[in-house]
């Protein structure tokens, strides 16, 4: 299904220059070090930055919904126009998982929908069109007195490998679609991740390199990661004792790798809220951010 993003599932093998190393690779990550301190890698999962997916992208007998208007609030210029298909029951960041694996926590989706008068949150929302193969990503997402509005939208044509245009944001910062670079319960299941997998750093530089095509930050450190920048864990790490899950993760680190895709938690990658998965953050803590390194970026 994922024609998205052509640099997303290229292999260790197929890069270009895979045996270089970043020149930087070394200073990149120990200045990553330093600004996070001795971080370690984690999932944002259960803790409310996870990504709700509309059901529909899962169902044998899918049956396509009213396309709908957003309202555009925060970056229509950057924005892909509508109207878009919309579900009622969307799920909103981090739902189901988070809310439920939280005992204290009584919200209904009706009540998660609702979007904030302030920012809380990036509010992401994914709609999957297996049907059309696109896909629909949304910042800041939610329903008002006036009906559904958004930061910003974006349309992928999952039957391309088109970029969005350079200076453009997506609904991650980075310009790259959220949905492929997510790890998914059927991808644990099967023991195998084959595409690079989202990752989110504090502290970013004024740069972006391809995939991505937009940059977050003011800042002009040449040590600090692009948006877009490729870390791969180093073949010569051990995983042998980690569990099956975590193995399938960090072999697909190690292969395809993880690309910097929003400012945000440190060191965190992205896991599906899905309540299937079981809780990942005590194993994934033992490896750490100088366990990486950076690759050459392909031409």
């Amino acid at each position: 299904m994922f024609g998205c993003l052509p640099l997303l599932n290229v292999s260790k093998g197929q890069l270009p220059n895979d045996t270089a190393l970043e020149k930087q690779s070394k200073l990149t990550i120990e200045a990553a070090l330093q600004n996070f301190g001795e971080q370690v890698l984690k999932v944002v999962f259960a803790d409310g930055d996870s990504f709700g997916v509309s059901r529909s992208a899962g169902e044998r007998n899918w049956k396509p919904f009213d396309a709908v208007d957003v309202k555009l609030v925060e970056y229509p210029d950057e924005s892909d126009a509508g109207p878009f298909l919309v579900p009622g029951n969307i799920p909103i960041e981090g739902w189901p998982a988070y809310y439920r694996r939280d005992s204290e926590s009584r919200l209904t989706l009706a009540a998660v929908q609702r979007r904030p008068a302030k920012y809380e949150g990036d509010r992401h929302a994914i709609v999957v069109d297996p049907a059309n193969r696109m896909l629909y990503e949304f910042f800041t997402f939610g329903k008002t007195a006036d009906g559904w509005a958004a930061g910003q939208s974006s349309i992928f044509d999952l039957k391309t490998n088109e970029l969005r245009p350079d200076g453009w944001t997506s609904a991650d910062a980075a310009g790259l679609p959220i949905f492929p670079a997510v790890v998914r319960y059927d991808e644990l299941e099967r023991g195998i991740i084959e595409h690079a997998m989202r990752v989110t750093v504090r502290r970013s530089r004024r740069a972006y390199v391809h995939p991505a095509t937009h940059f977050a930050s003011q800042l002009n450190d040449e040590n600090l990661p692009r948006m877009g920048e490729r870390l791969r864990l180093r073949a010569d790490f051990d995983i042998s004792e980690f569990s099956p899950p975590v193995q399938a993760i960090l072999t697909g680190l190690k292969r395809y790798g993880m690309l910097v895709a929003d400012n945000g938690i440190d060191w965190a990658i992205s896991v599906a809220p899905d309540l299937r998965i079981p809780v990942l953050h005590e194993e994934l803590r033992k490896i750490k951010g100088a366990d990486f390194e950076v690759v050459v970026a392909p031409k």
